[in-house]
């Protein structure tokens, strides 16, 4: 966990706001506007603290003003930056926030809704784009379809646990595909298993970085970082974007390929 503070912007005057960063997902890949020198522009965060102070900060964060670590000796930074990176969010983009209160404080989420919705609405022309962040909650919660046959698709060995994630994420990665293209798309549990895996091949989507760059699934193209979403009990999530154009070639080669096999 980094602590983070907010200063006022007249030196020796005014308040300073803090939080606690518990998790934060950024991609520079799926962002118009991407990170600016010592700035982070994350896609979703994860802030605890107290009710009182919570508040003020995040609303700060919203009006655009930077928050900066609270230490620059604190040892744990976040991947893909330093000790003094500091993080923005632009009020041009669209960022929504969902705070729950404990007994101990609260905790705020802030992400850009049209990556993590489900259904946004509408078909971006321009792109496809979204991320997956299931919690570890609902991928045990998936019914689990086996490992060899996934096995034989990924052509490796891998285990009955990764399995069954890689094939809840599928789920959720052709359900979130479907509202985001007009071309039809098969509904099977191993076609989707398919699809997902051609579409890490041809560098559609990727697993994040963090210093696994020769890891199944990782494109370093997408400069995806993630930080505390296994504390946070989180699965590993995933980034996709891509033009409809090359997406509708890759699902028209694989549903051939599909009911030819």
């Amino acid at each position: 966990m980094i602590p983070y503070v907010i200063e006022s912007d007249k030196e020796g005057k005014g308040r300073s706001f803090s939080a606690t960063l518990i998790a934060n997902l950024n991609c520079e890949k799926l962002l118009s506007e991407p990170n600016s020198g010592t700035k982070h522009r994350p896609i979703w965060s994860m802030y605890a603290g107290s009710e009182s102070e919570l508040k003020p900060f995040i609303n700060n964060l919203l009006l655009g003003k930077p928050a900066k670590p609270a230490n620059r000796y604190n040892q744990d930074t976040l991947p893909g930056g330093g000790s003094t990176t500091q993080i923005e969010y632009l009020k041009s983009y669209s960022y929504q926030t969902l705070t729950q209160i404990t007994s101990e404080g609260a905790v705020t989420t802030i992400f850009l809704s049209e990556l993590f919705r489900l259904d946004t609405g509408f078909i971006d022309p321009n792109r496809i784009a979204f991320c997956l962040n299931p919690s570890n909650v609902w991928v045990s919660s998936q019914a689990s379809l086996g490992s060899s046959w996934v096995e034989s698709y990924l052509k490796s060995e891998i285990t009955p646990e990764f399995a069954h994630y890689f094939c809840a994420l599928a789920h959720l990665f052709v359900a979130f595909l479907d509202r985001r293209t007009k071309a039809p798309i098969v509904m099977d549990p191993k076609f989707f298993v398919r699809l997902m895996i051609r579409c890490f091949e041809e560098k559609l989507c990727s697993f994040h970085l963090n210093g696994n760059r020769d890891s199944f699934g990782v494109n370093a193209n997408f400069q995806f970082y993630a930080y505390g979403v296994e504390g946070s009990n989180m699965a590993p999530p995933l980034v996709f974007c891509g033009s409809h154009e090359t997406f509708e070639k890759v699902l028209v080669e694989e549903t051939r390929t599909f009911f030819n096999t």
